[in-house]
């Protein structure tokens, strides 16, 4: 068996995960808010355009932290992109959940001007997309590896 015989292991692309991963979520959050806002101007009761904007964002943030990942991966010929991509979607819902303390308290904590909120937005994104794609992407390789070692062992 010559050196180009040998098995060759994929790359793990954990930062291409995350960071797919961060410009999907910041790419559905940010049209979310944007729907939101002009949503906002056509009611007279700002309630409903808050709790409409909630739902766009939790929805669209969910759509690209799902699609970012599936691109990028798809982007490299990865394999694992499609279990890669269902493991990113339902750990965001996990995640997201989990994370709501987290979330009001940068809210509450934010400084009031223009700068801040928007580096605390970006940051509160990155808090809420890059664990569940770096997590469904370990547990993905994980889990191939196991096979690999169930194989071997016999």
């Amino acid at each position: 068996m010559g050196p180009s015989e040998l098995p060759v292991e994929q790359p793990p692309h954990y930062g291409a995960t995350g960071l797919g991963a961060l410009v999907g979520g910041l790419a559905g959050g940010a049209t979310a808010l944007g729907a939101g806002a002009w949503y906002a101007g056509t009611l007279d009761d700002s309630t409903d355009a808050a709790f409409a904007t909630f739902v766009a964002v939790y929805l669209l943030m969910w759509a690209g932290v799902t699609l970012g990942p599936w691109l990028v991966l798809r982007r490299l010929h990865d394999r694992l992109r499609g279990r890669t991509t269902f493991m990113v979607g339902a750990g965001f819902l996990a995640w997201s959940v989990v994370s709501v303390p987290g979330v009001f308290w940068v809210v509450d904590s934010t400084p009031p001007d223009r700068a801040s909120r928007l580096v605390a937005l970006v940051l509160l994104v990155a808090m809420l997309c890059v664990p569940p794609a770096l997590g469904g992407r370990w547990i993905i390789l994980t889990n191939e590896k196991m096979g690999e070692r169930e194989e071997t062992s016999i």
